[in-house]
């Protein structure tokens, strides 16, 4: 929705658009998933509390694993309303965490412990995103990281590649 409003204004304003997309880090470590939906049948299928770190625009599918309302805990941004998404989908009291990130690792580690989870549920965000500081956090807290793949068919460019059409511009 993003990526669509960023386009139609950049059209509107007759500015050429132009993706960077975030390089993509696979860790070893972690149990990889296409959809939410994929993670939604893999907690269903396991045991065990999982933080959503993912924010709060998929958490409707999240509400089809059972037990969602004691099993997750949400971590969203704390606007008002975020909140009331949330709370309306029954993410309430300890199991809704209203912050901004990236969080560091020390943050992550602290929330994982704190949550009791065995499971950190994430996107493929890149460096940017806090993603080395939850893989690690999670490595730390002995907790099994599901992250959310990026669709393999993003359009867009490198940093690298950023930084050299810049430099030809001038």
């Amino acid at each position: 929705e993003v990526t669509n409003n960023i386009k139609a204004a950049c059209k509107d304003s007759n500015i050429q658009y132009v993706r960077l997309l975030r390089e993509r880090i696979d860790s070893q470590d972690a149990i990889y998933e296409d959809c939410v939906e994929g993670v939604v049948e893999f907690l269903n299928s396991h045991n065990g509390n999982a933080l959503i770190t993912t924010g709060s625009k998929d958490l409707k599918v999240f509400t089809n694993v059972a037990d969602y309302a004691t099993r997750l805990t949400a971590r969203v941004l704390p606007t008002w309303d975020v909140v009331k998404v949330c709370m309306e989908l029954g993410f309430t009291g300890r199991n809704l965490i209203c912050m901004q990130g990236p969080c560091s690792e020390e943050m992550n580690y602290a929330t994982l412990m704190e949550t009791g989870a065995s499971y950190l549920v994430t996107k493929e965000a890149g460096t940017y995103g806090g993603f080395i500081e939850k893989i690690n956090a999670a490595k730390k807290a002995l907790v099994e990281v599901i992250v959310i793949r990026r669709p393999l068919d993003e359009l867009g460019i490198t940093l690298n590649e950023v930084k050299m059409m810049l430099v030809n511009l001038e």
